[in-house]
C-alpha cells in the first residue's frame, strides 16, 4: 500500500480575495469544527505521518487557526501554512514564529503589482503580500513563494525568481494552472508553451540559488530524465502526478479527494475513516495502477515517471485515466510524428 506523504487540508473556503484562477469555493455546508479536525487527526496519527499543508480559501480567516496548528503539532505532524499573505502583520508573524509551523508559502502570481493585482483582483494584494513576507522574515519564519503560471504571467518566471532572492525567501514553487473552479475561465497555455516553460525552469533550477519545485506539471520529471538529470529519491510511487498515490486533500467540509485540483470525493471524513478511504477507495486504487492509464499516457515510455496530470484528464476529458491533454506528446502535431517525437522535441527545446 502506498504511503501518504503530503496532506493538503483546506480549513475554509472563505477568502478575502477573489482571484481569477481560484479552485476553492465557499460551501454552504458547515466547515469541519475543531473537534472534527481532532478526530481526523487521531485517525491520521495511527496511519501515517504526512506533512500537513493548511490552506484555504485563506486559512488565516479561521479564528481558531492557531488552535488548529497547536492541535496538529501536538500529534507530531509537520505543519506548513499556505496563505495569500495579505493578512499577515507583525503580530500574526510573531504568533506563527512561536508555533510549530515549519514553512509559510505566500502566493505571488507576478513579479509586479500590475500583474499580481490583476490576477488577484485586488489593488492592494501585491503590496500586502510583500509586507506579509517581510514580517515573516523579520520573525525568522521560513518562507517560500508559490507562483501559479498562466498566460498573464508566463513570461515573468525569471523576474519572480529575482524578486524571491531580493526578499530572502528560501524557495519558489511553480504551480501549473489546472482548470478547476474559477480557473476554468482562464485561457490555458498551449502544449508547446508548457514544454518550453518546463525546459526553462530546469535550466533555472541549476543556477537560481533557490529551491525550485514544479507542481501540477508531471512532465517535468520526464524532461529531467531526458536531459540526463538524476531524479531525487525517485520511486514508482512518486511519479510526476502523485494525487491519490502519496498525496491527498481534505476539503473544508471533510471531503477526501486525490488533490485540491481534482474535485472527485471518495467519501466524507465526518462519516468514514481516513484509513478505510485511503486503502479501499476505487478511485485511489485506480490512480495507483499505471496499467489502467489510457491513450498516449498508457503507451508512453515515461508512464511510470510522469503519469500525466489525472486532474486535467478528469476535468477536460471526463475520465481521470485518460491521457493528459496538456502534454506535448498528446498534441496532434507531435503524435503524428510517431517514434521520432521524443528526440525531435528534445532537440527543439535544447536549441
Amino acid at each position: 500500500m502506498t504511503k501518504l506523504k503530503i496532506l493538503f487540508w483546506e480549513l475554509t473556503g472563505k477568502c478575502n480575495l477573489n482571484c481569477l484562477h481560484c479552485r476553492s469555493k465557499e460551501d454552504k455546508r458547515e466547515e469541519l469544527s475543531l473537534a472534527e479536525i481532532e478526530e481526523v487527526a487521531k485517525q491520521l496519527r495511527d496511519f501515517a505521518s504526512p506533512l500537513i499543508i493548511l490552506s484555504g480559501g485563506e486559512p488565516l480567516l479561521r479564528c481558531d487557526i492557531f488552535k488548529i496548528i497547536y492541535l496538529l503539532s501536538s500529534y507530531n505532524f509537520s505543519i506548513a501554512l499556505a496563505t495569500n499573505g495579505t493578512l499577515i502583520n507583525r503580530e500574526i508573524a510573531y504568533k506563527i514564529s512561536k508555533s510549530k509551523v515549519k514553512v509559510v508559502s505566500v502566493s505571488l502570481d507576478g513579479a509586479t503589482a500590475e500583474t499580481h493585482n490583476k490576477i488577484r483582483r485586488n489593488n492592494r494584494a501585491f503590496s500586502l503580500a510583500i509586507s506579509g513576507i517581510n514580517y515573516l522574515k523579520e520573525a525568522k519564519v521560513k518562507v517560500q513563494i508559490n507562483f501559479t503560471i498562466m498566460p498573464d504571467n508566463i513570461r515573468e518566471v525569471e523576474e519572480v525568481l529575482s524578486l524571491a532572492r531580493n526578499l530572502g525567501v528560501s524557495a519558489v514553487h511553480f504551480f501549473l494552472l489546472v482548470p478547476v473552479g474559477r480557473g476554468r475561465t482562464v485561457a490555458p497555455i498551449t502544449s508547446f508553451e508548457y514544454e518550453e516553460l518546463l525546459h526553462r525552469i530546469l535550466k533555472l533550477k541549476k543556477t537560481s540559488g533557490l529551491q525550485l519545485r514544479v507542481t501540477c506539471a508531471p512532465a517535468f520529471k520526464r524532461i529531467e530524465k531526458e536531459m540526463g538529470e538524476e531524479i531525487e529519491n525517485f520511486t514508482t510511487e512518486e511519479r510526476g502526478c502523485s494525487g491519490g498515490i502519496n498525496v491527498a486533500f481534505i476539503s473544508a467540509t471533510g471531503e477526501l479527494c486525490p488533490c485540491g485540483y481534482f474535485p472527485l470525493s471518495v467519501g466524507n471524513l465526518k462519516e468514514k475513516d481516513f484509513t478505510e478511504l485511503w486503502n479501499n477507495s476505487l478511485v485511489f486504487n485506480q490512480l495507483r495502477n499505471f496499467e489502467l492509464l489510457k491513450g498516449g499516457c498508457k503507451s508512453c515510455l515515461y508512464n511510470k515517471i510522469c503519469g500525466g496530470c489525472r486532474a486535467r484528464a478528469y476535468l477536460l476529458k471526463g475520465d481521470y485515466l485518460e491521457c493528459d491533454p496538456l502534454c506535448i506528446f498528446n498534441s496532434k502535431e507531435v503524435r503524428n510524428n510517431g517514434n521520432n517525437r521524443t528526440k525531435e522535441i528534445r532537440n527543439f527545446f535544447q536549441a
